[in-house]
């Protein structure tokens, strides 16, 4: 008689919450691997996630970055992954439930209450994407008793720290790719446009940059939770709040 041995297939699909075990890197992100094997990594709210691909065959992730940092072979053990990429660095993932996304892993320092188009969307033309992800640059904004603030890269800054943040963003960047940087604003939707005209007027002292609002879109998808428009779309001389001059 001969033996027949079965395999059993591992489903990895779901959302994962992913540490550096040698904490070389980011000490928290989250991998979405999904049934059709596309796989997604992400470290906040604001930067847009890495797409690669999930080779169950070869117990490889594989997803585009420098140095290979998220090219993963794994091991599945006790419901964890224990991965190691390219450059020998080891992670583990522990498998969360589905309800967990962008939103819910990652609060703002702002704690920000994101702006939705509702009505009027035929006039503000929103998009899913913006060019090359490299090129574009995330700031937040709310205000609060007359006091603007900004959260860039975790850190809460004022008006006046605009210039220092554009000279560490440019300096990050050829000059061939200066003029092309896009600022992704996310603002409070209760911010008032004559708040949001003062950040715009700062950032494009020197010469005018490619601005644009980014919102959430009114039926957020897995992976695909926000849009954007561009800026000289919004009435900015007023004083009321974002979402009653958009909606």
């Amino acid at each position: 008689m001969i033996p027949v041995f079965f395999s059993c297939k591992e489903d990895l699909s779901g959302h994962w919450h992913l540490r550096d075990l040698e904490k070389n890197i980011s000490s928290h992100a989250s991998l979405e691997i999904l049934k059709n094997n596309e796989s997604y990594i992400y470290f906040s709210l604001s930067s847009e996630p890495s797409k690669g691909e999930h080779f169950p065959n070869k117990k490889q992730i594989a997803i585009p970055s420098d140095c290979g940092i998220f090219m993963f072979d794994y091991k599945l053990k006790n419901n964890q992954l224990y991965l190691t990429n390219a450059l020998g660095t080891n992670f583990i993932a522990t498998r969360e439930n589905n309800n967990c996304n962008r939103i819910k892993d990652y609060k703002s320092k702002l704690n920000i209450d994101l702006l939705k188009i509702i009505n009027g969307r035929e006039l503000y033309h929103p998009i899913d994407l913006i060019g090359d992800e490299r090129l574009n640059q995330y700031i937040l904004l709310k205000s609060k008793n007359n006091n603007i603030k900004l959260e860039f890269f975790n850190e809460i800054n004022s008006v006046d720290k605009i210039t220092s943040i554009i000279t560490h963003i440019e300096n990050t960047h050829s000059d061939a790719e200066i003029p092309f940087i896009n600022y992704i604003l996310t603002p409070d939707k209760n911010l008032k446009a004559s708040d949001l005209k003062i950040v715009i007027n700062k950032l494009n002292e020197g010469y005018k940059k490619k601005i644009f609002i980014r919102t959430l879109k009114v039926k957020p998808e897995k992976m695909n939770i926000f849009e954007f428009i561009k800026i000289d779309e919004i009435q900015l001389n007023s004083d009321n709040k974002l979402f009653n001059i958009i909606n």
